[in-house]
């Protein structure tokens, strides 16, 4: 896991297989936008070796590369997996409600009366919009996930400076220290 904060990578894909027989790659872009990956010409992979890519085109929301030294589909094929990463630095700034999902991975997470629930994990989307899993570590060491939709009603603040969000999740989402969930 990258660390939250500006000095982070953030992944902005994963290579899926070699497009062609000239050393294209198919990539899968976890980007909106798989487009502004452009101005991105250095990029990395998850172990930290630069990649030089010399060309993207983007077709009805399909992405393909071509990588500096890459020129036939043997070596392309050997790329299927990577994840290629941008330092976070280099990104646009976020608009005010606006967030990237490496600046909130590792945020403290408290309830509205300021109590510690656990920290976030990971911010997934299922296909119904985000939710940020919540680990919550308990006495026993055990992890204990929960979601929580990424909204303005459940999670009210968030103090990236600070290091943490508040959430107000829906009714019966958490359980109170030593309740149960109703039945």
């Amino acid at each position: 896991m990258e660390s939250a904060g500006k000095q982070a990578r953030i992944c902005l894909g994963v290579i899926t297989g070699p497009a062609g027989v000239r050393g294209e790659m198919r990539f899968h872009s976890y980007s909106d936008a798989p487009g502004d990956m452009r101005r991105y010409r250095a990029l990395e992979t998850g172990e930290g070796r630069k990649i030089a890519v010399e060309r993207i085109s983007v077709k009805a929301g399909r992405v393909r590369l071509a990588v500096s030294g890459v020129t036939h589909r043997a070596q392309a094929a050997a790329f299927k997996g990577t994840k290629l990463y941008v330092p976070r630095a280099v990104l646009p700034e976020t608009g005010s409600d606006e967030f990237y999902h490496a600046d909130l991975v590792g945020l403290k997470a408290r309830d509205t009366g300021g109590r510690l629930l656990g920290h976030i994990a990971a911010v997934q989307n299922f296909g119904a919009g985000d939710l940020l899993e919540v680990r919550v570590v308990s006495e026993t060491g055990k992890n204990a996930d929960f979601f929580v939709p990424f909204t303005q009603a459940a999670v009210p603040e968030i103090d990236l400076e600070g290091g943490c969000l508040t959430l107000d999740p829906p009714p019966g989402l958490i359980d109170a220290p030593g309740e149960k969930a109703p039945a």
